[in-house]
């Protein structure tokens, strides 16, 4: 198979990843974080990029995506956890994770 192929099934298969766990998220925890994480999801698709680079005329480096990516996903985790930390069943939560 060739290489390029590859590499763009990997970057769909993430992406739908990204994208279930987002809706996930949505579903149960918190809403912020769960479009904060589908947004990530949709900007790692390959044809997100590309029309955003055809649209402004500029290109994508890989580490850009990544970048994106990780400012997102992070971004997402930090409103999560936060929203987790404040809600009423929070602490019941989250003590496990510190015992």
């Amino acid at each position: 198979m060739n290489k390029e192929l590859l590499k763009r099934i990997g970057l769909y298969f993430g992406s739908l990843i990204i994208l279930m766990n987002a809706i996930g998220i949505l579903a149960i925890h918190s809403i912020a974080s769960g479009i904060i994480l589908l947004i990530a999801g949709v900007f790692m698709l390959p044809i997100t990029r590309k029309q955003i680079a055809k649209q402004f005329d500029i290109t994508f480096e890989p580490l850009t995506a990544i970048g994106v990516f990780m400012m997102l996903y992070f971004t997402a985790a930090i409103v999560l956890v936060a929203s987790v930390d404040m809600a009423a069943e929070g602490p019941e939560m989250l003590s496990p994770y510190f015992e």
